[in-house]
């Protein structure tokens, strides 16, 4: 299993985006089931000190658990570029586990899905060839669906349906969609639909002057990611998504941690439980 995906996480040397990595990957070895042999890219676009530390001592702490591999490079080229060179690193692995360095993995008690979810996504894809992505994101708060807005497709779910881990155990549900969009929320992919569909590579903006261009607060900002989707569209086409009801990663930003990664509690929001 190992030899046919691998993990792909991006980042870059924000002045918060080390703290964040080390939570991306500590809470992932923490609440899920890493199949063994699976090799963990971290693609550093742009770097600094600060960054190069936060891996290392991923490196040095999860040795021989998995192989963490990072890339670190001299200049943050955008968001679009930094994707695509993600995807060049991982086109020959039969499944990616696509996720940025600014999202956390949920325990099962704050997910309601079990620790196995990610062999257990591979063995639907597996299984069901016209599945081409497991959809992962869990929506904390109203802002965080509100901004991403993939939910509105929801409405196409066609088929429901859960994977049974061997021996006791909680299953894993989903619901299945046709979302004529593309995202970079966490995905487990299965990458040659993404390439044969047209999404991949993604578009790379410069400026006149040949400078990258995609950078948070500029207007190109998530351009690759919208050009993607209208290239979906534009074709009739869609991604065939099986959506974790209702995901097992938060962006890191939005969801309120306590001790072990935990979901804290909002009073006065719902039962208490959760922050929504």
């Amino acid at each position: 299993m190992g030899d046919s995906m691998n993990i792909i996480t991006l980042t870059h040397p924000d002045i918060h985006r080390p703290g964040m990595l080390e939570i991306c990957g500590r809470s992932l070895m923490q609440n899920a089931e890493l199949p063994k042999g699976i090799p963990w890219f971290i693609v550093c676009n742009g770097t600094s000190p600060e960054l190069k530390d936060a891996v290392h001592k991923l490196e040095s702490d999860y040795r021989g658990v998995l192989e963490i591999i990072p890339v670190f490079k001299a200049e943050n080229e955008g968001h679009g570029i930094g994707v695509n060179l993600c995807n060049e690193i991982s086109e020959d692995f039969e499944y990616t586990l696509f996720l940025e360095g600014d999202w956390m993995t949920l325990s099962s008690e704050d997910s309601g899905q079990p620790r196995n979810w990610l062999p257990l996504s591979i063995q639907l894809l597996d299984e069901q060839r016209d599945v081409d992505a497991v959809y992962l994101r869990r929506f904390i708060c109203d802002i965080d669906s509100r901004q991403t807005g993939i939910q509105t497709h929801y409405l196409g779910a066609f088929r429901f349906g859960c994977v049974d881990q061997p021996g006791p155990g909680v299953p894993m549900n989903y619901f299945v969609a046709d979302i004529p969009a593309y995202t970079n929320n966490p995905l487990l992919r299965r990458n040659s639909a993404f390439y044969k569909k047209g999404v991949f590579p993604l578009c790379e903006l410069h400026d006149a002057e040949g400078n990258p261009t995609e950078f948070k607060g500029n207007l190109d900002w998530g351009r690759a990611e919208n050009n993607a989707s209208d290239a979906l569209r534009d074709n009739h086409d869609s991604l065939r998504m099986a959506i974790l009801s209702w995901g097992v990663l938060s962006h890191i930003e939005t969801t309120p941690i306590q001790g072990s990664y935990r979901i804290k509690p909002v009073k006065d929001s719902g039962c208490g439980k959760f922050y929504f």
